[in-house]
């Protein structure tokens, strides 16, 4: 296998970890914007952070083998936090607001 086929097969994964990128960049200004407090808002500034570490794992991995291994570690670190970010949003939603919980207001 030459280096030109290998490089080829992970042009899709590449690109698309830059667009997971631009998503959780996106992600922490949505949340900025929102005013959600302070835990939540650094939470989700750790998503870019932790996204331009696998970046740059992604290019170190590619010469050091040993760095490289850490690149899929890193990325269930991040699934984890997406994880727990989404089920708190999602729990959030689901609660009941003060208005609905009191009947006759």
């Amino acid at each position: 296998m030459t280096t030109k086929q290998f490089d080829h097969g992970f042009s899709f994964h590449s690109g698309f970890g830059y667009f997971i990128f631009l998503g959780g960049v996106v992600l922490f200004l949505l949340a900025l914007a929102a005013r959600l407090g302070r835990r939540p808002v650094l939470m989700n500034l750790a998503v870019p952070l932790l996204l331009v570490v696998q970046i740059l794992l992604a290019w170190a991995g590619s010469g050091t083998p040993a760095v490289g291994t850490l690149h899929p570690l890193n990325a269930f670190l991040i699934l984890g936090l997406v994880g727990s970010l989404t089920f708190r949003a999602w729990q959030g939603a689901s609660r009941p607001t003060a208005s609905a919980a009191m009947p006759g207001t």
